[in-house]
């Protein structure tokens, strides 16, 4: 697995130049003494500096694979902790036993690690490149309690700005503004699951249950909103003169497959789908007749009579062995257009 050690606190390089004493961290068991594994997280690497390789060079890639130990190390201990039993909350808001939180971190291919000090040191007799890194427990049980309350509150409020998108009857603003939230939680659960193997128990201050029952939350909130997307369909259709009823039936078909229910009522509707469209006669060419479509349509928000969608399509063209149909060929052309355009805004 590969792994990407970003320092979010402080690094602190400290190279020991020619002539000075050897660090004490160089040595094993001075190293374990005087950064016990009760205390300290530690990584160390040594390389060699490569032809054409400078010092400075050579310590940076020496200082970054030491901090990768360190976090490697971390990981070890959250996938360790990954069949731990936690509590979590169900769908239906209860919480119950034998719920296993941390799968999801234990995967994951990268780990973020704060706090991070690095120390570095040359031997010019080996011509060797030495770095220790180190990161104090508690420094990181206290970080990522206050990164998990900061996260938790970053989702509270994102939450409630959602509702009020509901409430003010923006059912499309609300579902997108839910869906921005859910990849905050990969964040929260690194956080989460790096407290509770730091603290190698299951810490209150991981505030589990309380990020899934958010996630519920969420989840329940989405799947409400995808299936309460109502649409009022008001359709003009011209073919050649001639009234005809071929893209309202075939839209709601294709709105359909992306979750959109259909009212005869304008007032029991979230949106007004308008569509304004008419073919005309255009040329022939070796018996094949062409007719070109013209279509306006819109979306209105039925909640604030505001527009949130206008599009024009100008000759779609149709072609078959007469004018009427190749005028309703050209209708027929023009409905993955239209879905394609709706689609990103209805899902």
């Amino acid at each position: 697995m590969r792994l990407i050690v970003s320092i979010l606190l402080c690094t602190v390089f400290s190279q020991t130049l020619l002539g000075q004493e050897k660090p004490k961290w160089l040595d094993e068991d001075l190293r374990e003494f005087q950064f016990p594994a009760k205390v300290y997280f530690t990584g160390f690497a040594y390389r060699y500096i490569s032809s054409g390789e400078s010092l400075q060079d050579a310590t940076k890639s020496a200082a970054i694979d030491a901090q990768a130990d360190l976090a490697k190390k971390i990981r070890v201990l959250i996938s360790s902790k990954s069949q731990s039993k936690i509590s979590a909350v169900s769908v239906n808001g209860q919480y119950n036993e034998n719920e296993s939180f941390l799968n999801h971190a234990s995967t994951e291919t990268s780990a973020e690690v704060a706090g991070i000090k690095t120390d570095s040191y040359y031997d010019s007799n080996t011509q060797l490149v030495y770095a220790f890194a180190y990161a104090d427990r508690n420094e990181l049980v206290g970080y990522y309690k206050a990164q998990i309350s900061f996260i938790i509150q970053k989702i509270e409020t994102a939450i409630n700005d959602a509702q009020q998108f509901a409430e003010d009857g923006n059912k499309m603003k609300s579902k997108r503004a839910y869906e921005a939230i859910i990849p905050i939680f990969k964040e929260l659960d690194f956080a989460q699951s790096l407290l509770i193997a730091v603290e190698s128990k299951e810490s209150d201050e991981a505030q589990i249950p309380l990020s899934l029952a958010l996630q519920s939350q969420i989840t329940q909130a989405i799947a409400s909103l995808q299936t309460a997307t109502l649409l009022y369909v008001k359709s003009t259709e011209m073919n050649l003169g001639k009234k005809v009823e071929i893209l309202a039936p075939k839209l709601k078909s294709e709105l359909a497959k992306l979750g959109c229910g259909f009212k005869p009522l304008q007032d029991e509707c979230d949106y007004v789908l308008n569509i304004n469209a008419s073919s005309r006669q255009g040329n022939s060419l070796n018996n094949m007749c062409f007719s070109y479509l013209d279509a306006e349509v819109s979306l209105m928000e039925q909640a604030t009579g505001k527009e949130i969608y206008h599009n024009n399509f100008i000759d779609v063209k149709g072609a078959a062995l007469d004018y009427e149909k190749a005028g309703r060929k050209a209708f027929e052309n023009i409905i993955s257009q239209i879905v394609d355009k709706l689609k990103i805004i209805i899902q």
